[in-house]
């Protein structure tokens, strides 16, 4: 061989060497392209997977808030017909307490003063001055208990919640409280899903589980979450002690009867308590054995068969595509089970894309629809309505524009017309699932009905403000409403010889009516008389009942005292005629006091005193007559209905006030 012919295979030898070693250097960067692509894969998994039962845990979060609250609200509607009874309605009090018992479904329901004494009727048994209950409570906070021995119940653990009772300055002047024994706050408070592989529990800082069912109970046993054999021993369960201790949320891998679970807690912003979901892995799409699977699948295309690497791409690529269609399968699957679930509630729940600004929601044929929330009618088209004001959907954009903005959580309650002539409100609940950057990504929102709450709102409101034996306002709503008018600027200028006027009236020998005639008789003519005193007076006018048979008239912005003496003078015959055609035994009549603001005051107060005055002197001087208050020398000046004509007394009043 000569020495050309050797160098020409010594470099086809070199040639041959650096082709093998490109290709076994290509081969290497590839299988270390391929670790680092599997190792990829398996972080997104994992941070997909843990996305996924986030979500599924605010979702069940928001279910459970809104049950928590059901109790909170009808405590605080009662709260407001409560702080309208008086001490020595013990009957009403009791009724009142009976009518939250029943309609709360509590265990108890008990009235705590001010001073932190429990009552039961009229009976203070228990002191809770020092509970942090009753303390938030008496800040105006209501609130729920952890489980306490409250010793209310037959001695055992109970949960309470706790509403202030806040007088006419919105102060508070004690707490109405409903109790439940654990049993019955887990009952209540149940938030399993119908999708059977994903749990939900609510627990306590200490592990204590508040809600049970027949699945959690398999799943985590009953009693304490700590005890539990799993959570035994387990150095994973340190960190998850760690993190509820300092009020963080976190995740947990660990074996739950032979099963590897992967669990997300999370606070919910209530006495340090805790949601735990569960979901096995094997439930999740895309788990890391099959991703090794595919990626040693890979390798060893692409080392056995380096020339068809293009070929085996293509193949790779609809290999992918084909599991992402399945991981969106079994994504659309979960939707619906979790709408099955969430159809079995009261409660309307959709989703908000806030990147695209569109909504999401299914309606009870799983039709699903698709909302722009740029679409000026989107408010209309959320809750189904042909016609809606624009007051309300401009508070529903707003909410909606605050997600936008970044703002975790909003809500706004809605009016959205009548049915039937009773109007509809509605509850609009918006959630949103923040990232590790605290920026949010994804929005749930409710949607609640709570008409039927309104109504009973309005009731409880109508019952404080008004008697309950004539249906005029009662003292507290007619003091209210005076002082208001007289404190308002609009009403303090007054057009000459305009004034604003306090009629006391008491119905004259009825104390008589009542002895004679029995009490029955004489109720029906205070219903009379005050079916009278309405048709009397104008609709902006206050007519009240101050008690027995007293009533007050404040007419605001008279043309002139003239006008008033005549329209007391009116009342006068009016009721003198209507009460001696009423009662066949008795001369029934009214008497009448009457005050002028500003001359004789600018509070309830004072025209109330001044007006008493003038009562006084007509009941002391005969009766059946009306005076107005004199400002000069304290004495009332006398008008006689009988012997002197309306005109006459306006004068002589006039020049005694001279």
């Amino acid at each position: 061989m000569g020495v050309f012919e050797r160098k020409h295979k010594q470099t086809k030898d070199y040639q041959a060497i650096i082709i093998s070693v490109i290709f076994i250097l290509g081969i290497l960067f590839i299988f270390l392209l391929l670790k680092d692509f599997s190792q990829n894969i398996n972080r997104i998994k994992r941070n997909e997977h843990e996305q996924y039962i986030k979500e599924i845990s605010a979702r069940n979060t928001v279910l459970l808030m809104s049950k928590l609250e059901q109790p909170l609200d009808l405590l605080s509607n009662s709260a407001v017909w409560y702080s309208e009874l008086s001490e020595n309605e013990s009957i009403k009090n009791d009724e009142a307490l009976k009518l939250v018992l029943r309609e709360g479904a509590f265990d108890a329901v008990f009235y705590a003063d001010s001073k932190g004494l429990l009552y039961s009727s009229n009976t203070a048994f228990l002191d809770i001055s020092s509970y942090d209950s009753f303390k938030q409570a008496m800040q105006g906070k209501r609130n729920i208990s952890d489980v306490t021995p409250y010793s209310v119940l037959y001695h055992q653990p109970m949960i309470s919640f706790a509403s202030p009772i806040l007088d006419s300055n919105q102060q508070p002047q004690g707490v109405l409280y409903g109790f439940y024994n654990p049993q019955k706050f887990a009952e209540i408070s149940s938030i399993d899903t119908e999708n059977k592989n994903v749990i939900t529990v609510l627990m306590d800082q200490k592990g204590n589980l508040l809600t049970s069912s027949d699945k959690s109970n398999i799943f985590f046993g009953s009693g304490n979450l700590w005890e539990n054999e799993a959570f035994k021993d387990h150095i994973s369960c340190e960190k998850m002690q760690q993190d509820i201790n300092s009020g963080s949320s976190g995740f947990l891998s660990l074996s739950i009867q032979g099963e590897q679970q992967l669990l997300y807690y999370e606070p919910i912003g209530i006495n340090q308590w805790y949601t735990v979901t569960a979901i096995k892995k094997s439930d999740l799409s895309n788990n890391s054995t099959s991703v090794n699977q595919m990626v040693m699948g890979l390798t060893t295309k692409i080392i056995g068969f380096l020339i068809f690497f293009f070929l085996s791409t293509i193949v790779c690529k609809q290999f992918f595509q084909k599991r992402i269609s399945s991981t969106n399968r079994e994504l659309v699957f979960s939707e619906q089970r979790f709408r099955i679930a969430a159809s079995m509630t009261a409660n309307i729940i959709f989703d908000y894309d806030i990147s695209s600004k569109t909504i999401s929601l299914s309606d009870q044929g799983g039709t699903k629809m698709i909302l722009d929330t740029k679409d000026p009618n989107f408010p209309k088209k959320l809750l189904k309505m042909d016609d809606l004001p624009q007051k309300e959907s401009d508070l529903i954009i707003e909410i909606f524009r605050n997600i936008d903005m970044g703002i975790e959580s909003e809500s706004c309650i809605i009016c959205a017309g009548q049915v039937n002539e009773l109007a509809q409100w509605y509850k609009i609940r918006l959630t949103s699932i923040l990232d590790d950057n605290k920026n949010p990504i994804h929005t749930v929102g409710t949607i609640e009905d709570i008409s039927q709450q309104k109504h009973v709102e309005k009731d409880l409101l109508i019952r404080a403000e008004h008697d309950s034996l004539t249906g005029l306002y009662n003292r507290k709503a007619a003091i209210q409403r005076i002082d208001q008018v007289l404190m308002d600027p609009a009403n303090q200028i007054l057009m000459e010889n305009e004034v604003h006027a306090v009629l006391l009236i008491d119905m004259d020998n009825f104390k008589q009516v009542n002895d004679t005639l029995g009490h029955l008789v004489g109720d029906q003519l205070l219903v009379k008389f005050s079916d009278l005193l309405t048709k009397k007076f104008r609709k902006t006018d206050t007519v009240c009942r101050l008690g027995g048979d007293e009533f007050l008239i404040f007419l605001p912005k008279m043309n002139s005292k003239e006008f008033v003496l005549e329209k007391s003078q009116d009342l006068c015959n009016a009721a003198n005629q209507f009460l001696q055609g009423n009662q066949d035994m008795i001369a029934a009549s009214c008497s009448i006091g009457i005050a002028f603001a500003p001359l004789h005051g600018d509070t309830f107060h004072d025209l109330y005193h001044k007006a008493d005055l003038a009562l006084y002197h007509a009941k002391r001087l005969g009766k059946n007559r009306c005076y107005i208050y004199d400002n000069d020398s304290e004495e009332s000046a006398e008008v006689e209905l009988e012997s002197k004509p309306a005109e006459e007394v306006s004068s002589e009043n006039e020049s005694s006030n001279r």
